[in-house]
């Protein structure tokens, strides 16, 4: 690996610099657009090389790759008409193209969402998002109630794993469910902020994707692997960012690299004849067309129109273009079919094998960003083959034949049209379609999950979006202007400063003093210089010019933490949990300061709840053991984690959790069985093969003490981990030194510590301390043997 990849960061310093958070969604700023408003867009005509044949539908039988591995590639932020099979001629895309050529290329691929999240949960469950709930980042939760495509394929015996690179994507937010194998470990996420948006660059996402299919190779799988590279800040590792002139583009390079080598993985496995391919952007990016420059807010194709190739293997058939209009819910049962594993009922997608049922079919599409982030109008879109119809404030109808660019309304002109597609709308989100944004899902659904999804903070009634009526929304293309230049200024604080960033961002305020986003990052800025009373003071005017807003809450209260209130900021945390009581930021913030006041019995309760919220937390799985044991709460604690891992067993930090307080009581019987149970459940869990080494050698019972045992478990997981995992042979350099193998126990320790040392991740460096302790114990005790 080149260091200027390694030494890549994964987000800027000054996060708030690239990044304004929303409650509902993430509207990320390009300190360097490639182009703005005011600007010419930089877009172009998709135009599909005729060396592809055009045919109605895949050409492969239904049911024809049975017992076929299944690769899903998700490729964030990426336009269409950015990669070279679809006419940017000077897109280095050379994966993606060969993927055409040798499979099926969509040339009219729809994403059902402007937004991340939404967009992968109709991949994976082959609904629209009023349909399985996720309409939003951040706050929205996939239900479990939702049955995915990982869930159907791992009930049919494959092995299921996934690798995302973007926070959005964290498990907490249900994208896990069905996935035996949820990788979103990018690094600290336990920070002060609602919404943490970490990213992981393409090239570790694809060392620990490959490291999977290569473990997972002698039995069918699916693995999802997501890339995050195309959103902004646009930061292509060299050489790829000296190569373009448009930064989007060197990040578009970058990704296709890594997916070429994913697909050089499978022909190394020799498992490309045997897996089906399938590569999806999830959005695109506006890129200043429509005068917004990234996305989230508007619903034009420079947003919803996606890439979306399938590659089968065996060559049969390969090489065609799919011209008609289709959808990313069609994914799941297209490739269900194809593997001849039947899908769910009543599923939005289509099976993609068949012909199209009629020749004008509609897909539909939604853009949340601005009432989830801002409180702005929800719009909503409906596309066929030749017409594009978006209901908002102001209703647009677009000829998308004559007219790609979506620049001629001709909604006046054509009332007749404009009404039918109307009624499409109507069809699929009811009768006024900005009420379906604050009810939630329209299939019927239990109080229980109606409660939860409320919880969760984007159905009506929980503060986060105004009850109906309660004052007019404005079209988000109307606030455009404003939000761009407060964006813009942001952007320049490296050239500016921060007090000048301060200053211009008051005098918009002035102006617009009922412009939400004015206020938030005003609040920010004066966190960042120090002028916590300023920032209370703005953030306190996000609040009255939308009452219940989550984000200036918390800001608040951690302000509050910040100067020692402790007793007031416990009120704030409270009053956030008393609208959205599953918040997760808030269970832990409130839970740190119960500790701080000695209350560790309430603190116990509030972080079992911001487990059941985020289960593979291992910060908060480790606060929760600690603070039960403090509190005296071990017993009904380890209730509570048992149930948990009852409920889902394939979450080691909860088991981990649970062995922790049953070692603590002395139950090593049970935390022995809990371990052998999860292990022989995934025999691919190290670290539960690593907690069950540890038990059996330092457990003080003689019947249960095993080193031998736990020498054998940690010498093949060290084999198949390369042998170059420090935590793993520190491990085993403890149990050798147990065993009076100390020339093997040093042996290890050494190879351990100059792993950690020359590691980029703080963790494995700390880790070296510690292995050095252990290093001269050992040379200690082999010395006076």
């Amino acid at each position: 690996m080149s260091s200027s990849i390694r030494d890549r960061p994964k987000w800027p310093a000054l996060v708030f610099a690239a990044l304004v958070v929303t409650v509902g969604g993430l509207v990320l700023i390009d300190r360097s657009p490639v182009s703005g408003p005011g600007s010419s867009p930089r877009f172009h005509e998709i135009r599909v090389s005729p060396d592809l044949r055009m045919v109605e539908a895949i050409p492969v039988a239904p049911a024809a790759l049975s017992g076929h591995n299944l690769l899903l590639v998700t490729l964030d932020t990426t336009r269409a008409d950015y990669i070279g099979c679809y006419g940017h001629e000077i897109a280095a895309t050379p994966a993606i193209d060969q993927l055409a050529r040798d499979g099926a290329l969509f040339s009219q691929a729809i994403a059902p969402s402007t937004l991340t999240l939404p967009s992968h949960a109709s991949m994976l469950t082959g609904l629209y998002p009023v349909h399985h709930g996720a309409r939003t980042n951040a706050v929205s939760r996939l239900d479990g109630r939702n049955v995915t495509l990982a869930e159907v394929l791992s009930d049919g015996g494959y092995r299921t794993g996934a690798i995302v690179s973007a926070f959005v994507l964290d498990s907490q937010f249900g994208i896990d469910q069905g996935f035996r194998h949820f990788d979103d470990a990018m690094g600290d996420q336990s920070g002060d902020s609602i919404v943490r948006m970490l990213q992981r660059v393409g090239n570790e996402t694809t060392d620990r994707a490959v490291a999977w299919m290569t473990a997972a190779r002698d039995k069918p799988f699916f693995l999802w692997v997501h890339y995050f590279d195309a959103h902004s800040p646009y930061e292509a590792p060299s050489p790829f960012s000296e190569r373009f002139e448009m930064p989007y583009d060197a990040e578009i390079a970058f990704a296709d690299a890594q997916l070429g080598r994913l697909l050089e993985t499978l022909d190394d496995l020799a498992l490309t004849d045997r897996t089906l391919v399938v590569v999806a952007g999830d959005h695109g990016e506006s890129l200043g067309q429509h005068d917004e420059v990234s996305h989230g807010l508007l619903i034009y194709d420079a947003t919803v129109r996606v890439p979306l190739v399938m590659r089968w293997g065996g060559g049969a058939g390969a090489g065609v273009h799919l011209p008609r209009t289709v959808s990313l819910v069609d994914i799941m049962p297209t490739v269900l079919s194809l593997l001849g594993v039947p899908a769910p009922d009543d599923l939005d997608g289509v099976d993609l094998t068949g012909p199209p049922a009629g020749d004008d079919r509609a897909v539909f599409m939604e853009a949340m960003e601005g009432l989830a982030g801002y409180g702005w109008a929800p719009l909503f879109g409906v596309r066929t083959e030749a017409v594009k119809y978006i209901h908002g404030p102001g209703d647009e109808l677009y000829d998308i034949v004559a007219d790609p660019f979506e620049e001629h309304d001709l909604a006046a002109s054509r009332p007749e049209l404009a009404s039918a597609m109307r009624q499409r709308i109507e069809s699929l989100f009811g009768a006024d379609p900005a009420q379906s944004a604050e009810i939630g899902p329209t299939r019927p659904l239990s109080a229980e999950t109606l409660a939860r999804l409320r919880s969760l903070g984007y159905l009506g009634g929980t503060g986060v979006v105004e009850a109906a009526g309660a004052r007019p929304r404005p079209h988000p293309r109307d606030v455009l202007p404003v939000l761009n230049e407060v964006n813009v200024l942001v952007g320049q604080e490296p050239q500016i400063g921060l007090d000048e960033v301060i200053r211009r961002l008051q005098r918009v305020a002035r102006e617009h003093p009922d412009f939400l986003p004015a206020h938030r990052l005003l609040g920010e800025a004066l966190r960042r210089s120090g002028d916590f009373a300023g920032a209370e003071e703005s953030f306190a005017r996000c609040l009255e010019i939308r009452p219940g807003q989550i984000e200036p809450t918390m800001r608040l209260a951690q302000l509050k933490v910040r100067r020692g209130e402790v007793d007031e900021a416990a009120e704030l945390f409270e009053q956030l949990l008393e609208r959205v009581p599953d918040h997760f930021a808030a269970l832990t913030g409130l839970a740190r300061m119960l500790r701080l006041q000695g209350e560790y019995g309430k603190a116990v309760d509030l972080l079992v709840r911001a487990l059941e919220a985020r289960p593979r937390d291992g910060e908060v799985a480790r606060q929760l053991v600690d603070t039960a044991v403090v509190a005296n709460r071990a017993a009904d604690t380890v209730e509570a984690l048992r149930r948990q891992v009852e409920a889902d067993p394939s979450v080691g930090t909860l088991r981990i959790a649970l062995v922790r307080l049953l070692n603590n009581g002395r139950r090593f019987d049970e935390a022995l069985a809990i371990l052998r149970a999860g292990v022989e459940s995934d025999p691919d869990r190290y670290d539960l093969v690593n907690m069950l080494a540890l038990v059996l050698m330092n457990c003080p019972d003689p019947r249960l003490r095993s080193p031998d045992e736990a020498a054998d478990l940690m010498q093949r997981v060290c084999e198949a981990t390369d042998w170059q995992n420090p935590i793993y042979l520190h491990t085993l350099s403890n149990v050798y030194a147990v065993m009076l193998r100390f020339d093997e126990a040093i042996e290890t320790a050494e190879k351990a510590r100059r792993i950690a040392l020359a590691s980029d991740r703080p963790a494995e460096q700390a880790l070296s301390a510690e292995i050095g302790r252990s290093l001269a114990r050992y040379q200690s005790a082999r010395s006076q043997r």
